[in-house]
């Protein structure tokens, strides 16, 4: 299992519209991916290190493929798509990262 993670550091002045993300951006994205899309997971941050802290992120989004090959071409060549998509849910420019798993 292989997954692309979608990181959105939180922050006092950035925008982040959860439901934008999960309405409209997650289904593009399983559209654009199609059957090499496994499954996807959605964290909204709550929590820094402390009850009292912010989160560290605003969002997190993972998006799980069989192979490493799946994820990086579905991700890859759809980039441009993604990036210009992006803009109509927030400012942050987020942290990727194609993570393979191990349990």
């Amino acid at each position: 299992m292989v997954k692309i993670g979608a990181f959105y550091p939180s922050g006092p002045d950035k925008k982040f519209d959860l439901h934008y993300y999960c309405e409209k951006f997650v289904p593009l994205l399983a559209e654009l991916f199609g059957d090499a899309l496994k499954g996807v997971t959605v964290d909204k941050g709550v929590y820094g290190g402390a009850p009292d802290e912010g989160p560290f992120f605003a969002a997190v989004g993972q998006y799980i493929f069989a192979t490493q090959e799946e994820a990086v071409q579905s991700y890859f060549s759809n980039l441009d798509r993604i990036a210009a998509e992006r803009r109509n849910f927030t400012d942050i420019e987020p942290i990727i990262q194609i993570s393979e798993g191990i349990m």
